[in-house]
């Protein structure tokens, strides 16, 4: 009797395990990382935009292996390529002089590694002023540093930096605009430092059409759902100050995006339109040409978001090939370790590799509705059942022999 229930014990849990056991035949797509000078316990894998476009958006399928063995990972949503600190500057002296409003603050010490960037507000919900700076050391002889434009709009405003400039005060002063009294609501300064190396914006295929007093320009980012967070334009044209609308969209209707400015006078130039992180086959610019001549523009380049995992690879030797499969959509999202980790690093701390291809796996067997164990073997459960009835008439022969 213990040996039939024994049997009927191994079978169910034969069941369970082959139930859920993860078979890479059943991975759609494939790909393989050389991992070479490993000298952590982690590394970051950045996904390419091909991979990720035939990706399931949550990365539950997603599984990496070294040799016969699964390594965990953790997906990172938003990496920036900076680690950005901000905070808020005292303002003195702020106050109207000739008609031209003007205020100083005082610098903070800056880094060796990091960059100090400065983000004026005015009380405006949308303004462009041009200012000049000036630095000091006594707040009494002040040396010019350059002229900068100060904007913003839809609640966007524009950063900018002093290279090599070391004064104890930074003066900013501004012409006011016809309009009224354009003062300074806060002044800010970001502590700036690379974390992750990010790609460099790819020119992409567009297309420019003249309409009416608007340019419109339709970008193809090749990938559906392509993530990107800023379009850039090149164009020749000098002295001209843009109203500009940013739609997207991947297979439905255009999303409204964001609203911004560009512009290029003798005080700088903005040529980019940024905004939130979002998945987009297509963007279309519509650039607000008034009474003007349509801008003449070179061309277009789209800035990607990075998608990174992070790979624990503890106990990994130095140089190996990570095999990544993805493409099964039977797969539950998986359950590790890593998830839970406090890593007192940045991701940018550790070292970077990149998957750059998707290719669809050779071995592929397509499943539509993954079939459990009894059905593959259809056998099975006619013999378990056939043994327990065996046990349950051999149980009951017993007893009534013993009973007589």
């Amino acid at each position: 009797m213990k040996r039939i229930l024994f049997l009927l014990v191994f079978l169910l849990v034969f069941q369970s395990i082959a139930w859920g056991a993860e078979d890479t035949k059943h991975f759609k797509y494939q790909g393989s990382v050389p991992v070479q000078g490993l000298h952590d316990d982690f590394f970051i894998l950045e996904l390419s935009p091909n991979v990720l476009e035939v990706a399931d958006p949550s990365f539950k399928d997603f599984r990496i292996y070294s040799a016969d063995h699964e390594l965990s990972y953790q997906v990172l949503r938003e990496v920036e390529r900076h680690n950005t600190l901000t905070e808020k500057m005292e303002v003195f002296n702020k106050g109207l002089i000739d008609n031209k409003y003007s205020f100083f603050v005082v610098p903070p010490g800056k880094l060796d590694d990091e960059e100090l960037k400065y983000t004026v507000k005015l009380n405006s919900a949308e303004y462009l002023v041009k200012a000049d700076i000036y630095g000091s050391n006594d707040r009494y002889n002040w040396q010019f540093l350059k002229k900068q434009t100060l904007y913003g709009v839809n609640n966007s405003f524009n950063s900018f930096s002093l290279d090599n400039v070391a004064y104890n005060f930074i003066k900013i002063e501004y012409q006011l605009p016809n309009e009224g009294l354009l003062e300074v609501k806060t002044v800010e300064y970001s502590r700036v430092r690379e974390v992750v190396k990010e790609r460099e914006p790819k020119f992409t295929a567009y297309n420019v059409t003249n309409e009416g007093k608007k340019t419109q320009i339709t970008i193809d980012n090749q990938y559906a759902y392509f993530r990107s967070k800023r379009v850039d334009i090149e164009t020749p044209d000098e002295n001209f100050y843009r109203q500009v609308t940013l739609e997207g969209r991947n297979d439905g209707e255009w999303q409204h995006i964001s609203m911004d400015i560009i512009f290029k006078d003798s005080t700088g130039e903005k040529l980019d339109v940024q905004y939130s992180p979002g998945n987009y086959h297509y963007l279309r610019l519509t650039i607000k040409d008034e009474d003007n001549n349509p801008l003449s523009i070179e061309g277009i380049k789209v800035q990607p978001v990075p998608t990174y995992l992070l790979v624990n690879a503890t106990g990994e030797p130095e140089e190996f090939i990570s095999e990544v499969y993805w493409g099964d959509q039977m797969l539950e999202a998986p359950n590790y370790d890593i998830n839970n980790l406090k890593l007192s690093r940045t991701p940018g701390d550790y070292q970077q590799f990149y998957l750059a291809n998707a290719e669809e796996n050779p071995n592929f067997s397509e499943i539509d509705n993954r079939m459990p164990l009894t059905e593959r073997m259809p056998w099975l459960m006619p013999l378990s059942l056939l043994v327990l009835a065996l046990g349950t008439g051999v149980f009951l022969y017993r007893t009534v022999k013993q009973v007589g």
